[in-house]
């Protein structure tokens, strides 16, 4: 609709007769509160609070000159004179003075400033983003915008537009970045800006403790994951300036620590719907991905954090896209010799690594190859410059929170690396030498005890000063050990897979260490106290319980003795009922996952029989029906009863899924192979109740057939 039609007149009928607007008084203007929930304010006695203010026990207060957040983002149109949206905040949010990159795409170099052309105005500049160059071509464009600028050449420059912006002029490595379109013609919600509908309905929500949950996520997530500039975002929120898609990711994370603000919990209020929230939240996510921008990635950064994890599909593809955004703006080039704003660089670094740092933990705990691999960046380390925090060139211990955040991050993006580098051998599917693959694998756990080496005194675990209370330091711990705990793995698949003949005595060896690693996983686990599971901030933590209890299974059920195989169990047994109860006493969303694929197969396990049946007949599942079925026509049969097939039910009263073999599994013995009998985790490890997961392996169905391609717009939660 053209902004010169009333928006109260019929658009078929223009000169149809305007309703009778009803009679409302402006002598006493609304309140504040009132304004701002867009509700009637009704003021029975003069210089007295309203009706409603008395209600929520909020100050009745008019602000005559200043009108409210929410009164702005409405009032002002598309149309607003350039000088007064210079002053005032538009209904496509601008950063706030010196807001680095925050939301638009398009910016100009620090060393190159050209005068505004007829052909590219202010408005064109709106509906641009920039997209990297290819390294193949970009001294092609770097010559051409040499002709086409207006320092060179001023004719050309005024007669056409430059549609290239240089960023390095460096002749071997030139960066260059040429202008596209940011969205598609699409019909606009809201105001017609991407997020503002899903954050006023979210705002509507939490308020008037929006603030107070910003203030939240600063005290808890950002320490350890200083992606944002705590500075700059909350002066952008106090001014209306952040992006909506962004402040509604911020909302939907510090959700869960809702209770831990004293200021949140003095008001009484109940946590909000974490499921509606984040369906907002996931709708202003896709609404922004139709016209991505910068904002766009810090928000699906934020947007990975999300918790609690229920739905894998979203999560993988979510990291996908936000990888495919971040390398089309050229996030993954070093930018420390550009000509950008010393912010402007820092930014781009903090964001790179919160990509890098997503993409390869969730390829470890998702079992998905990487997207981003280390040959295609080449972004240094972050650094107190970077991270925008004066840190201390001592090793002593940091009273502020966000001083120990920062060395855990760098630790952490540090770690991150060397995973990148162990990756590979986990989804490689040629086949290498054994000798090469345990070579590679010994310099990876050099590299490893090097990083643990080059802590802090204080961030180590190992050390006798190491400070359990220090932001970030228990995710980083779990980390290292999630890592130590994949090597093992590797070691162990490597001399399964491989084609060369391994000794007992190597695979008993490697068994141990895999025993080793997951149970310095579970005995970390245990020891945690009640208030520090809210310091394990990365969801991919999930995983690493599941990861550390299915291996301490397979270990039991490969164990060379009974001892070996219920000592496992026990270890097992151990993780579940402290999960359990972390989940019972303080309703902690990381243990959902691990009690829900592993909670029943141990409590089977704990019988010490059935674990030796399965121990002794570890293919005995295949024909598990046959064997019932003889035992019940037999008078003295003996031995274990193993469960029927197809119609058993276990201790739940569920009906269990049939004993399946894999194809291509061998049928040897186990104390040969190694490889035990996959089919008990099969059968017995129900993904039922996780959104995206099966607990059996049908036949792939069509895609209209797929129950879970409902779920890609929202969590599932």
């Amino acid at each position: 609709m053209p902004d010169n039609i009333s928006k109260n007149k019929d658009p078929i009928t223009p000169t149809s007769p305007l309703p009778a607007r009803p009679y409302r008084s402006h002598k006493i203007p609304a309140c504040d509160f009132c304004r701002k929930r867009r509700s009637r304010c009704t003021q029975e006695i003069a210089d007295q609070p309203c009706l409603l203010c008395r209600m929520h026990g909020a100050a009745c207060s008019r602000a005559v000159d200043k009108p409210t957040a929410t009164t702005k983002r409405r009032r002002l149109t598309d149309n607003t004179p350039p000088e007064i949206q210079g002053q005032q905040p538009r209904p496509s949010p601008s950063p706030a003075v010196g807001y680095p990159d925050y939301v638009g795409s398009v910016h100009q170099p620090a060393r190159r400033q050209s005068a505004a052309t007829p052909g590219f105005t202010q408005n064109d500049a709106s509906n641009q983003s920039g997209h990297i160059v290819g390294p193949a071509m970009a001294r092609d464009a770097q010559v051409l915008e040499r002709c086409m600028s207006s320092i060179y050449n001023t004719a050309v420059s005024y007669a056409r537009p430059n549609p290239y912006s240089v960023y390095s002029d460096d002749t071997r490595n030139p960066v260059i970045y040429m202008k596209v379109p940011r969205q598609r013609n699409i019909a606009p919600s809201g105001n017609g800006t991407a997020g503002f509908k899903q954050f006023e309905a979210m705002e509507k929500v939490v308020e008037p403790l929006g603030p107070e949950l910003c203030n939240v996520y600063f005290n808890n997530i950002q320490p350890p994951f200083p992606i944002l500039d705590e500075k700059t975002v909350l002066e952008a929120y106090q001014h209306d300036g952040l992006p909506y898609a962004l402040a509604c990711e911020i909302y939907a994370c510090s959700l869960l620590l809702w209770r831990s603000s004293p200021n949140i919990t003095a008001t009484s209020r109940p946590v909000p719907d974490i499921r509606y929230m984040w369906n907002l939240t996931v709708s202003a996510m896709n609404d922004d991905f139709l016209s991505p921008n910068f904002s766009t990635v810090l928000a699906c950064i934020l947007d990975l954090l999300g918790r609690p994890i229920t739905s894998i599909t979203y999560n993988a593809i979510n990291v996908g896209r936000v990888v495919a955004l971040s390398q089309s703006l050229g996030l993954n080039r070093n930018p420390t010799t550009w000509g950008l704003d010393p912010r402007q660089k820092s930014l781009r670094i903090r964001t790179w690594w919160g990509i890098l740092i997503h993409d390869q933990w969730a390829s470890l705990s998702h079992g998905t190859p990487p997207h981003i691999h280390k040959s295609v960046w080449d972004v240094p380390l972050p650094d107190s410059d970077s991270l925008l925090i004066s840190m201390p060139s001592d090793a002593t211990f940091p009273s502020d929170a966000r001083i120990q955040g920062a060395y855990s991050f760098i630790a952490l993006c540090s770690l991150t690396s060397l995973l990148g580098k162990i990756l590979p051998l986990i989804y490689v599917l040629d086949t290498q030498p054994l000798e090469s693959s345990f070579r590679e694998l010994r310099r990876h756990e050099t590299a490893l005890n090097e990083w643990e080496e080059s802590l802090q005194s204080w961030l180590c675990p190992t050390s006798p000063s190491f400070e359990r209370k220090a932001a970030g330091a228990l995710n980083l711990q779990l980390s290292f050990l999630a890592v130590k705990l994949c090597l093992s793995r590797i070691a162990l698949l490597e001399i399964h897979r491989s084609n060369e003949s391994a000794v007992d005595e190597d695979k008993l060896y490697y068994r141990s260490r895999c025993r080793k690693a997951a149970r310095a996983v579970i005995d970390f686990t245990t020891s945690l106290e009640r208030d520090e599971i809210n310091t394990f901030w990365l969801p991919y933590t999930a995983y690493h319980f599941t990861s550390a209890a299915t291996l301490t299974l397979r270990c039991a059920l490969e164990a060379e003795n009974a001892d070996t195989a219920q000592e496992c169990v026990a270890g097992a047994k151990k993780l579940m009922s402290f999960l359990r109860r972390m989940k019972n006493d303080a309703n902690w969303d990381l243990t959902d996952i691990c009690l829900g694929q592993c909670e029943a197969v141990v409590d089977r396990l704990c019988d010490t029989d059935y674990l030796e049946m399965w121990r002794k007949h570890p293919h005995a599942g295949q024909h598990a029906g046959d064997r019932i079925n003889q035992g019940n026509n037999s008078s003295n049969a003996s031995g274990p009863q193993f469960p029927a097939h197809g119609n058993g039910v276990d201790h739940a009263g569920q009906p269990e899924a049939p004993f399946q073999q894999l194809p291509n599994q061998a049928t040897g013995d186990p104390a040969v192979d190694g490889i035990g009998d996959p089919s008990f985790l099969q059968t017995f490890m129900t993904f039922g109740s996780m959104p995206g997961l099966m607990g059996e392996t049908p036949a792939f169905p069509d895609l209209w057939q797929m129950p879970y391609l409902d779920e890609y717009g929202y969590r599932g939660i």
